[in-house]
């Protein structure tokens, strides 16, 4: 299918509107196309999600947040299927597809992000959006970090 660029395909990057990696097509069908994700389960989505087709990537009319079908992370959820994602060195992007900075290492409930001249943080792993294609996305945008008041070293 092709919407606003080149033909859509299995295995295509799916981007949220800001950016924010969200999974990928699994297979396409007349009307619409599988979407699979890493910590939630396959989505069919209508093409009129879709805001066009370029670069490999599927970009989405709407936010990570707002895709259907989507749960509530939790920790137990994430302890099953994130931890097992997630390794030290990583990228951490905010909701906002910002950096945020790297994944330093991983602390009982949180992720502890090291963002380089900013304070490292311990980021709870229920605020952890998806984890794809080797990046962990965070639930709000970057810029709003330090006022969660999440501790930090």
């Amino acid at each position: 299918m092709t919407i606003g660029g080149p033909p859509m395909r299995a295995g295509m990057e799916v981007v949220d509107v800001h950016g924010v990696q969200v999974g990928r097509v699994a297979s396409v069908g007349e009307t619409d196309f599988l979407l699979e994700r890493l910590l939630d389960p396959a989505v069919t989505m209508p093409f009129t999600a879709v805001r066009n087709v370029s670069n490999g990537r599927v970009v989405l009319v709407m936010r990570a947040l707002d895709l259907p079908g989507r749960t509530a992370p939790t920790a137990d959820v994430l302890s099953a299927a994130a931890r097992t994602h997630i390794h030290d060195g990583m990228p951490v992007a905010g909701a906002d597809g910002v950096q945020l900075g790297t994944v330093q290492g991983m602390c009982g409930s949180d992720v502890l992000v090291d963002r380089g001249q900013a304070r490292d943080v311990y980021v709870p792993y229920d605020m952890v959006e998806n984890v794809v294609a080797g990046r962990v996305v965070i639930e709000i945008p970057a810029d709003q970090v330090d006022q969660m008041g999440w501790p930090g070293n």
